[in-house]
């Protein structure tokens, strides 16, 4: 499977900062905008899948790095969902198969800058939702991310529940990689037929 991968990886992409907004916006999320709102993202993730995740002050600074790295939905002003992404550079996408990618303080090496064409690989970081809607948009919004913006790209996931693994393997066509125990991994989606995700119109939120 790694050779596969290897191959995968010749592809890589620019992502300018305005066609990631409009996507996060056509499925209801939004980027951090202060301390407050990673903070806030933050202790969500940490109250549903566990308190050893990446500091608040990390999150920003991916943000800063490279233009996003937590999405944020909101039901009624209130936090209910948190996305994490990471672009990764190919050096990156060698640490996640190597074992030396550090999930909870990533090296800015392995992360792609904004707007330069470095995107070799996505990791879905982290997810975490609090009610049925916020859980559908967090599938739905990795698959729209996988599909319109970082098509033909492998995509990595560390599933670190029962829930998790299952959602990654379900909606998101992920196989695991037998080296890596709890890492999963998709070649790359472009069909919109594959999308199995639940059904749920986009709406923008406040």
């Amino acid at each position: 499977m790694t050779e596969v991968l290897e191959s995968a990886s010749t592809k890589h992409v620019s992502v300018a900062q305005r066609h990631l907004l409009k996507v996060f916006n056509e499925y209801g999320f939004a980027l951090p905008v202060n301390v407050n709102d990673f903070q806030r993202g933050r202790d969500l993730a940490a109250e549903l899948i566990g308190s050893d995740i990446a500091a608040t002050s990390v999150f920003q600074d991916i943000q800063e790095h490279s233009g996003a790295g937590m999405l944020l939905f909101r039901e009624k002003g209130e936090i209910t969902g948190v996305a994490g992404l990471l672009m990764l550079t190919d050096a990156g996408r060698k640490a996640i198969l190597s074992n030396s990618f550090n999930g909870k303080k990533p090296d800015l090496k392995h992360i792609a800058q904004r707007g330069k064409p470095q995107v070799a690989a996505i990791y879905a970081w982290l997810a975490a939702a609090t009610t049925h809607d916020s859980r559908v948009a967090v599938v739905t919004i990795s698959m729209g991310l996988m599909k319109q913006i970082f098509t033909g790209l492998p995509c990595f996931a560390n599933a670190v529940t029962p829930e998790g693994a299952a959602a990654v393997q379900t909606y998101l066509h992920m196989e695991p990689l037998a080296s890596r125990p709890g890492l999963y991994w998709n070649p790359g989606i472009s069909a919109p037929e594959q999308d199995t995700a639940p059904a749920k119109k986009r709406t923008r939120r406040a």
